[in-house]
């Protein structure tokens, strides 16, 4: 039997050499699939019981650089060319950014020449990034020290065909975090906790973001109209302002109930600030189409009692920042730009906060919008003055930085 079997073996050799080696190849190759294929497995199984950012690093899918919403994990994707370019148009201007430190930030640009585009910048451990060009506004939230930057849909109905350009971009420790986002349906409450609350492009509307699961939603709460100003503390409150009888401030522990607070019977909301720790709250009302502030009242305990501030007939503010020692910031707004500088509310009393030289040289000046943050550092946008002798004339937007509550300021240019 054994003579038959090296006879047989000896016939193979001579007639089909060259298939057994082809045979080992394939063999190897198909093992291989066979291995990634189990790697692929593990990895779709991993994101399906939801494993860590930090855990899924350590796997091929972290590994994936590409710019397709829903990857769900860190990523280092590079610049999207055409929301570079509009970045970097003199003609673009910065609508709003925010800062947790010099190499954490994000920033959302507009350019509308005739038709408005729209990009973002997200900067991380040294590197830039500037996000797709869309024909809708970037936001910009902030949820405690994260950064998340929201690309929502036109109208966010079911059928709004832009969901599939909608997406999130989280700021995280380990880098930036991309996903799809997705429709979820309207409700009358909203989970504290989880969710987010921002207003609505849809003008008298708030919506929900669920930042785990990336799904956005309508949220109508019940008797209350037009509401605006959504703020969270750190301790899980939520505040915000409404046009019922007048204006109003609400706050909710649980996503159900909100507890109101008449802020001016006779005129319509105009801002809020809400400290990290819930107990200095800044609330302002104005008639509906002025500038003026009619009414500012303020609480250093969390809203148990309001004490009203006097404010002058003169009095344009806006973009109020809270601080946990009782005081809060705002900016003048009203009048020619030299004209808009710096307010602090403290005591009871409204007064200008003595000008550093940054507000007032030739290099920029008061903030025009978006002043944002905490004790620990705070933020503005500013217009950089522009000399007609210069060769190269420097952009137009920069942001103003403060780590001691606006008494001095550094700038930088967030393209």
């Amino acid at each position: 039997m054994s003579e038959l079997k090296e006879l047989a073996w000896a016939v193979h050799d001579s007639v089909h050499a060259p298939a057994f080696p082809s045979l080992t190849y394939r063999v190897r190759r198909r093992r291989r699939r066979r291995v990634a294929l189990m790697v692929a497995t593990a990895a779709v199984l991993a994101l399906v019981i939801g494993l860590p950012i930090s855990r899924l690093e350590n796997t091929q899918v972290a590994a994936q650089s590409s710019y397709v919403p829903g990857d769900g994990v860190s990523y280092s994707p590079g610049s999207d060319a055409v929301g570079e370019s509009l970045v970097a148009d003199p003609e673009s201007e910065l609508s709003s950014v925010a800062v947790i430190d010099p190499d954490r930030w994000m920033s959302a640009w507009s350019r509308c020449l005739p038709s408005c585009s729209y990009s973002a910048v997200v900067k991380w451990d040294g590197v830039k990034v500037a996000m797709p060009a869309r024909s809708m506004p970037y936001q910009i939230l902030r949820r405690g020290d994260e950064l998340i930057l929201l690309a929502p849909p036109d109208r966010g109905t079911s059928d709004d065909a832009s969901w599939s350009d909608s997406f999130l971009v989280r700021l995280t420790p380990n880098g930036p975090v991309r996903t799809a986002l997705r429709y979820a349906r309207p409700s009358r409450t909203f989970a504290p906790k989880s969710e987010v609350l921002v207003p609505s492009l849809t003008p008298g509307n708030i919506d929900a973001v669920n930042v785990e699961k990336s799904t956005l939603r309508r949220v109508q709460p019940p008797g209350i109209q037009f509401p605006v100003s959504p703020v969270r503390d750190d301790a899980g409150r939520w505040w915000m302002l409404d046009t019922t009888d007048g204006s109003r401030i609400l706050r909710t522990e649980d996503g159900k109930n909100w507890q109101p607070t008449t802020l001016d019977e006779s005129s319509g909301p105009a801002f809020l600030a809400v400290s990290r720790d819930g107990r200095t709250i800044l609330a302002g009302a104005r008639l509906s189409g002025f500038q003026r502030v009619t009414a500012l009242k303020m609480s250093t305990n969390g809203g148990a009692d309001w004490h009203p501030i006097p404010v002058s007939q003169k009095l344009s503010a806006d973009w109020p920042v809270a601080f946990n020692d009782g005081t809060a910031l705002l900016i003048q707004t009203g009048g020619a730009r030299e004209n808009q500088y710096l307010l602090r509310v403290h005591d009871g009393q409204i007064a200008p906060v003595p000008a550093d030289k940054s507000w007032t040289s030739s290099t920029s000046s008061a903030p025009r919008s978006e002043l944002r943050g905490d004790e620990n550092l705070i933020s503005g946008i500013v217009e950089l003055w522009s000399d007609p002798a210069e060769a190269h004339p420097r952009f137009p937007w920069a942001v103003l930085v403060s780590t001691d509550q606006g008494t001095t300021w550094s700038s930088f240019v967030p393209r």
